[in-house]
């Protein structure tokens, strides 16, 4: 451990008495590098005093000077007196090297062209994937949006087709509206289809006549489509002294056929809806809530947005567009009225549509 500081000792002392009798000079250490390596550029400088004689001789790349590169070494020509200078060695650049700077600078500009090319091709397809999916969806759910008007006029026409049954004048004029409201229905489906896609959603045109809300929610529960294998059970309250709303019936029954398929659609083999009709202050209120999968909090925020559909659905295959909520609330706005949600995964979801009366 000692013969290392006195290797140190001994060249610091030996270096200390040749500059005593030969004075060290920045001038003379330049013209003897400057003639044995005349390839090279030097930069001599004084080093400021108060290094340790452990590192007397030392070099490095210098981290600055990257390209072109530079080595820069520290020479101590008189270690105890704490005196050095610092030479800057710059090394020339390749002459192949400066030839292909272009090549180099063009093949990086390729490089990053074909990245971006290979970014936008991928983007292209991811869109182009999506579109599939829409393309999809749209037609899944057309066919199960159109299934229940045209189930509803087969029906009808059956009936009207059965000589005996047209014998019942009352059961007939009932046929006939039913089938004049599912008719109704289509046109507005296809009208609110328009809507939706277009880029001004309030320019919706409404009808508005005083009705009896209470007639037209059973009457919406009665036509609702229920799919093979799935139970479910309505229950309904209404309160006795409920005035006429003064609203567009149509879409009123549409935004109530919407609620009722969604909770039918997002819940289990089994679901409870329960449809109530409130009266508060001025608003008549109109509630779906069911105990189906329910809706997490971010996709809350969103669900009234068009062509929204969360991704946390139970099942890929549940056809939608993510029109209905944002439907539902466009004419509720379009009445001056409100929308309310509330939800909670696995519990279930409400939703409360408040109309002026």
């Amino acid at each position: 451990m000692i013969r290392p500081y006195r290797n140190c000792i001994i060249h610091g002392v030996e270096r200390n008495v040749v500059n005593y009798y030969i004075s060290f000079q920045v001038e003379r250490l330049d013209s003897v590098l400057r003639a044995r390596l005349p390839q090279y550029d030097f930069q001599i400088a004084f080093l400021p005093e108060g290094d340790t004689l452990s590192r007397f001789n030392s070099w490095k790349i210098l981290p600055e000077h990257l390209f072109p590169p530079c080595l820069g070494v520290k020479y101590r020509y008189a270690p105890l007196e704490r005196k050095g200078v610092m030479i800057e060695v710059g090394f020339p650049i390749n002459p192949l090297l400066k030839r292909m700077v272009g090549q180099l600078i063009l093949s990086l500009f390729l490089i990053l062209l074909l990245l971006s090319c290979l970014g936008l091709q991928i983007n292209a397809i991811l869109k182009q994937y999506k579109l599939d999916e829409m393309r999809e969806s749209f037609v899944h759910t057309m066919i199960h949006e159109l299934r229940r008007p045209v189930q509803t006029l087969k029906m009808c026409v059956s009936f009207l087709n059965d000589k005996e049954m047209r014998t019942d004048e009352a059961a007939c004029d009932g046929i006939v509206q039913d089938a004049l409201f599912e008719l109704d229905n289509l046109s507005v489906y296809l009208g609110k289809l328009k809507n939706m896609v277009s880029a001004d959603g309030s320019a919706t045109l409404l009808h508005p006549i005083p009705f009896n809300l209470q007639e037209l929610v059973e009457k919406v529960i009665r036509l609702v489509h229920i799919p093979f294998g799935k139970q479910v059970a309505f229950s309904t309250a209404f309160p006795p002294d409920l005035p006429l709303v003064t609203a567009d019936p149509v879409h009123i029954a549409n935004i109530l056929s919407n609620l009722i398929e969604n909770a039918i659609k997002y819940s289990g083999s089994e679901v409870n809806i329960r449809v109530v009709v409130i009266r508060n202050d001025k608003l008549i209120e109109l509630t779906v809530a069911d105990d189906g999968v329910g809706i997490s909090a971010d996709g809350q925020t969103k669900v009234f947005e068009k062509f929204y559909r969360s991704v946390h659905l139970p099942d890929k295959q549940i056809p939608g567009l993510g029109l209905g909520l944002s439907y539902v609330r466009q004419i509720a706005e379009a009445h001056h009225g409100q929308v309310s949600l509330r939800s909670e995964v696995g519990k279930g979801t409400e939703i409360t549509v408040g109309l002026p009366i």
